[in-house]
């Protein structure tokens, strides 16, 4: 299978799958990324006084956790709702509506059949 817009192969996965993969791996980097080390600081500031580079890595630590724990969650999420499977159907879906509507020739009224 080869993508309408370049030359390039498109793997057996669905295409709207790879979409979906794609935007959650950009919301939980963007979620991750917001777990700044600043606020971290501040909300355990006693500890920080004390020992900053324990603090560090334990927000290195909480990060990679964090990161780990949501694709985790999401893989368990896509196998149990059987998104995959989904994912399949609507790109056939799509391809079948993409042959009916290739054939069809729009009608538009014109104006002087208003006019009387």
């Amino acid at each position: 299978m080869q993508s309408k817009d370049s030359s390039t192969p498109i793997s057996d996965e669905s295409v709207h799958m790879q979409l979906l993969q794609r935007a959650l791996k950009k919301t939980t980097g963007k979620c991750v990324s917001s777990f700044k080390f600043s606020l971290f600081r501040r909300q355990l500031e006693p500890i920080y006084k004390k020992a900053p580079k324990t603090l560090e890595k334990l927000h290195e630590g909480a990060v990679s956790e964090l990161a780990s724990n949501i694709e985790e969650e999401l893989s368990v999420m896509f196998e149990e709702e059987n998104i995959e499977e989904f994912m399949a159907k609507l790109d056939e879906m799509k391809a079948q509506a993409d042959e009916i509507t290739e054939d069809i020739t729009a009608w538009l009224v014109t104006k002087d059949k208003f006019q009387k």
